[in-house]
């Protein structure tokens, strides 16, 4: 797989065991049409979504799902603690609760909760972010200021498979420029490839290049994994 010589290090993966071919990232998102009808800032800080106007307007997933799981990491994070002291982060949840209108598992009904005018702010993705602006509607994803979560997709041999090399050889294809472009353009994850030039129109939707590459923060799946249902 010589294609990895030229990605980002927040690319590999442990033992060499995986790689991820793309990313998006864990971040928040707002209604900039009734931000701007209110005269609301736009946020820029993970804090800013226990900011009282938005008692009963917030909305995210709940944290059996990566994008919940992520934002109570990131609290956690941000309150003196991190995947291995995960109680910092329960205790901002409790305060956030308040603000809560649903802890929503389906991306259907994330859409509908902001395109009701219900949800004004929450803690999404962003492919799922632009996915809803390309249906017409007023919605912007933010990078917060303390750094957005990568949320990589990935890709892995079966161990002891019977075609390893053909299985290489796909891994290295799909981190080709080219094909890196395609996913970046038609499915919103951020490349992974440093050689990828993307259209303005396409990059500004994804994590992309260097600067923003290095503000995303990779969370300790193989930890998390052991203790996730704990």
């Amino acid at each position: 797989v010589k294609n990895l010589s030229k990605l980002y290090d927040i690319a590999l993966h442990p033992n060499n065991n995986g790689v991820d071919m793309g990313v998006t990232a864990t971040g928040l998102l707002y209604n900039t049409q009734i931000f701007k009808e209110k005269g609301f800032a736009p946020p820029a800080s993970w804090w800013d979504v226990l900011k009282p106007e938005f008692i009963q307007r917030f909305v995210m997933p709940p944290i059996t799902n990566s994008y919940g799981l992520h934002t109570l990491i990131m609290f956690a994070r941000l309150s003196g603690g991190g995947e291995r002291k995960i109680d910092p982060g329960f205790e901002v949840m409790k305060k956030l609760k308040q603000s809560v209108i649903s802890f929503e598992p389906q991306a259907g009904k994330m859409s509908e909760l902001f395109q009701s005018k219900e949800a004004w702010i929450g803690c999404w993705g962003s492919g799922r972010v632009y996915s809803l602006a390309d249906m017409g509607f007023p919605i912007e994803f933010v990078y917060p200021k303390e750094g957005a979560i990568a949320l990589g997709v990935t890709l892995n041999m079966v161990k002891n498979c019977k075609n390893a090399r053909l299985a290489q050889e796909f891994i290295n294809f799909m981190l080709e420029e080219k094909s890196q472009e395609v996913w970046g353009k038609g499915f919103m994850l951020g490349p992974m490839n440093k050689n990828v030039k993307l259209a303005p129109e396409v990059a500004k939707r994804v994590p992309y290049g260097l600067d923003q590459i290095k503000k995303l923060i990779k969370v300790d799946w193989a930890y998390i994994n052991q203790v996730r249902p704990e």
